[in-house]
């Protein structure tokens, strides 16, 4: 059964959405337009500052500023509402550095619920010579700037933000709102938060910092910076070294001119198309490259790290996740608790694991491969048929491919497994089932294989 005070909060939720349902419909709007030109010296800025309004201002060639606003007031009758506009005031003045404009709204006295049934607004159509440098800041509104060639400093909460054709540096800031950059011949800066941010086509350098929103970045000329939480990141087509910072999202960089840097988080991490060296860090996410034009360095844990077609080494630092690696100059791997498999290695193989196996397929270097508690199958392309190999393994077997030419000293030893092979060996001392020590070939390159609890087998390729 409801209680008395139950009953009253009821009621009292009632007639608050009563009054909230009826506070629109009574209000009576009143629109006032605003016109002022004003001539800009050469060299000064345009200031603007209003809020609860649009803000749009264009560069154009010409040495005036040319402001039109639209005023609109609302209150619960039209007496009311015309004395209200009349209180609005837009103030555009010249200043020791240029053209001030700047909205001055009447004090609300708040009414029961803290409410009162009246609204108001200023929506700015500006126009200005473009090679002036700009400031805007505004507040519950939106904000679009277009043909800005002198640089701008804009700063908004509460609204969206756009920026196209510009020049010069350009620094953005905003809240609880989207930002958008479509062309910019210079630098562009921006620092957003709760709202996403999409820049392309700008010839210099980005720099961007969000959290709690989506950031997307296309053809950025010098590189870019990014710096984000809880979002995901997407950088496409940057012309110079570039670093990415992130948490809580997926971040995916392609066509990057330079090396790049990537330090992410709780989300899938890719690079690609990179001219230069790569360094990607991640946890809790796989981490996946390729087309990297010099060596990459992967550090994960809690996911997957793959690599492909990279002219380098690939090193790799990482637990609980397979590596998978395709056509690298060379691999250096650490893992724990993940199989490791290596294919198409041009120079030295490095590998250690445990809790899986090891598969190394095709290389043309030096071997080294560790494990616990997996396998280890290695093929070998070496050049002159010997480059030093060095395997070893506990519970599991180990299996090695060679060329028909080889020439090694060979030493394998077991332990519960026997040793195969299809090479004659030249024996030096006693051999029995589970060790052989002894040439085959010419000798030359060490073979050194230890196991424990497996069996061995050399073969031809």
């Amino acid at each position: 059964m409801p209680n008395h005070r139950t009953e009253l909060l009821v009621a009292t939720l009632l007639i608050f959405a009563c009054a909230l349902s009826s506070y629109g419909r009574n209000q009576k709007e009143v629109t006032r337009n605003f016109d002022r030109t004003m001539a800009l010296p050469e060299g000064r800025q345009l200031r603007v500052e209003s809020k609860f309004g649009e803000v749009k201002v264009r560069g154009v060639s010409q040495r005036d500023v040319v402001v039109h606003a639209v005023i609109r007031t609302a209150a619960g009758n039209p007496a009311e509402a015309e004395e209200l506009a009349g209180k609005v005031r837009i103030e555009v003045e010249q200043t020791p550095s240029g053209v001030s404009i700047r909205t001055v709204y009447p004090e609300r006295n708040n009414g029961w619920l803290g409410f009162k049934n009246s609204s108001y607004s200023v929506n700015f159509d500006i126009t200005y010579p473009e090679s002036a440098p700009l400031e805007i800041r505004n507040e519950f509104g939106e904000v679009q700037a277009s043909e800005c060639k002198g640089g701008s400093r804009i700063v908004n909460g509460h609204g969206a933000l756009v920026l196209r054709n510009g020049k010069g540096i350009q620094n953005l800031e905003n809240s609880f709102g989207s930002v958008e950059v479509a062309g910019n011949d210079g630098d562009v800066s921006v620092n957003n938060s709760n709202g996403t941010i999409t820049i392309s086509d700008v010839t210099g350098r980005v720099n961007v910092k969000d959290r709690f929103g989506r950031i997307s970045v296309t053809k950025a000329g010098q590189g870019a910076t990014i710096v984000n939480n809880n979002g995901a990141v997407t950088l496409t087509d940057a012309g110079g070294a570039s670093s990415i910072s992130n948490s809580f999202g997926a971040v995916n960089a392609n066509g990057i001119r330079g090396d790049l840097t990537v330090r992410g988080s709780n989300g899938a991490l890719e690079a690609h198309n990179v001219t230069g060296w790569a360094s990607l860090t991640n946890s809790f996410g796989a981490i996946s490259a390729s087309e990297i034009g010099k060596s990459v360095e992967i550090t994960g844990s809690n996911g997957a790290a793959r690599a492909s077609r990279i002219g380098g080494t690939v090193t790799v630092r990482t637990s609980f996740g397979a590596t998978e690696i395709q056509d690298a100059g060379g691999v250096d791997v650490t893992s724990g608790n993940g199989a490791v498999k290596a294919i198409g290695v041009r120079g030295a193989a490095k590998v250690h694991t445990s809790f899986g196996g090891i598969t190394i397929e095709n290389v043309s270097g030096p071997v080294e491969a560790s494990n616990s508690n997996g396998s280890i199958t290695v093929t070998s392309n070496a050049s002159g048929g010997c480059q030093p190999i060095n395997l070893k393994t506990t519970f599991g077997p180990i299996k090695l491919a060679l060329p028909a030419n080889a020439n090694y000293n060979v030493s394998a030893a077991t332990s519960f497994g026997g040793i195969h092979t299809e090479f004659p060996v030249t024996v030096a001392g006693q051999t029995n089932s589970e060790s052989i020590q002894g040439k085959i070939g010419n000798g030359g390159c060490e073979l050194k294989i230890t196991d424990s609890n497996g069996r061995i087998d050399i073969v031809k390729r």
